[in-house]
């Protein structure tokens, strides 16, 4: 006997419409679903992130950010608050061709990259972070500069911030972090 008035062969699953649901989704600006593994609308940008395992690594990649005179950054930390955090590590890049990610923090575990001394490589960053001839990109920079600014680092040269223009383009919105 059928209570609810509803057909149990109208429940079985159907064939997913993908590319009409996306269509959808972003005419009515749903980005959170869009967000979902199964409707995945990213351009396919796929670039490879080195973990140096030695300083002189890290000092090639600072030679290379000082010719190119543009780096993006983001610092990896234990909290979302700047006075609780710690650096666990940083996030540099010059292009979609070259990034390289810094572990300092990290809890280690055997068979994975190491961290190298956090001391060494706030100092080895020094001349890239701190001058204002290499312009500095990133997500949400004034954290950032918080960040640094506990490690004895003062980022100049900030040049832009997705954050800011995300904001600038839309200031209605409710959240400007990269999921948004």
């Amino acid at each position: 006997r059928n209570f609810v008035g509803i057909e149990i062969d109208a429940l079985a699953t159907r064939p997913l419409l993908k590319d009409e649901a996306i269509a959808f989704f972003k005419e009515m600006d749903f980005k959170s679903l869009l967000a979902n593994p199964l409707f995945d609308v990213r351009d396919g940008i796929d670039f490879p992130v080195r973990i140096p395992a030695t300083m002189q690594e890290v000092l090639e990649f600072v030679e290379r950010i000082r010719s190119a005179g543009l780096v993006a950054i983001d610092t990896e930390t234990t909290s979302l608050s700047p006075c609780e955090a710690d650096l666990v590590g940083i996030a540099l890049a010059m292009d979609i061709a070259e990034a390289m990610y810094i572990p300092v923090g990290h809890q280690e575990v055997e068979g994975q990259f190491h961290n190298l001394p956090k001391a060494e490589v706030i100092e080895l960053l020094r001349s890239v972070v701190e001058s204002e001839q290499i312009r500095k990109v990133g997500q949400n920079l004034k954290y950032d500069y918080q960040i640094l600014k506990k490690q004895g680092l003062m980022l100049r040269g900030i040049w832009f911030d997705t954050m800011i223009a995300a904001y600038l383009i839309n200031p209605g919105q409710r959240q400007f972090n990269l999921d948004a």
